[in-house]
């Protein structure tokens, strides 16, 4: 439940930092007709902005109850939790108390959030390929252990079988022990061993995976779910 808990609340700030800009850009086209930042941001809670319209009618309730609009800006960034929230919320506050053009106020920082979306989009393309990197070497060290667990064992074990029975030289003693490290050796720990290397393959590649797609490592619960799922499954299947 709270890796469940931990998922829906990274979806949710992720969608509330995707239309910020659209919430900026609906203030600053009301603002541009005239009208006040708080009949803009009554008439702006009626509208769909995905994850952050609960955010901005919650605003607009906060401004409603009489609570100074400095403060409400500063429940509002507390309430979305995010760091564009955050870095709007005070640019709003700063704009306000210094007065002057709050149209112009408006419309740099639309322009500046805008911006830094476009660069987080940008940073996510970028690193996508990294993202594969690491799935790929996830497979590829699965399906080295489900080799050596399949075909390999076996062999180890039919090794073993034969030194059970030892061939006499023709002087009558017994022949060296060769391969005795082989001998000593229990095919049932090269399973196990595989088994828990792809465990924590699958925990360390899921949280990378988490910490290069979102920038951190709760994002990446859902990669060590789904990893952790395949590697179990396949070493039931090879049995």
């Amino acid at each position: 439940p709270f890796t469940f808990i931990q998922i829906r609340e990274v979806k949710r700030k992720d969608g509330i930092d995707k239309n910020m800009p659209l919430f900026l850009l609906a203030l600053l086209n009301g603002v541009k007709t005239g009208a006040q930042i708080q009949d803009v941001i009554k008439i702006a809670a009626t509208r769909n902005f995905g994850a952050l319209s609960s955010e901005v009618k919650n605003l607009n309730a906060t401004i409603g109850s009489g609570f100074p609009i400095s403060d409400c800006f500063h429940i509002f960034a507390i309430r979305c939790g995010t760091r564009i929230s955050k870095r709007v919320s005070t640019l709003l506050e700063l704009s306000l108390s210094a007065g002057g053009d709050i149209t112009e106020n408006l419309e740099m920082i639309q322009k500046h959030i805008a911006e830094m979306a476009d660069l987080e989009k940008s940073r996510r393309s970028s690193l996508a390929p990294y993202i594969y990197t690491v799935y790929i070497a996830f497979f590829v060290f699965l399906a080295i252990a489900l080799l050596l667990s399949i075909n390999f064992v076996p062999e180890i074990e039919k090794i073993k079988a034969g030194f059970d029975t030892k061939l006499p030289t023709p002087s009558g003693q017994n022949s060296p022990e060769l391969f005795s490290a082989i001998k000593n050796f229990d095919p049932s720990l090269l399973k196990s061993m595989m088994y828990n290397m792809a465990i924590i393959e699958s925990i360390f590649g899921g949280l990378t995976v988490g910490k290069i797609s979102s920038g951190n490592y709760i994002s990446g619960i859902k990669h060590v779910i789904m990893m952790l799922i395949i590697t179990v499954v396949s070493f039931t299947l090879v049995g």
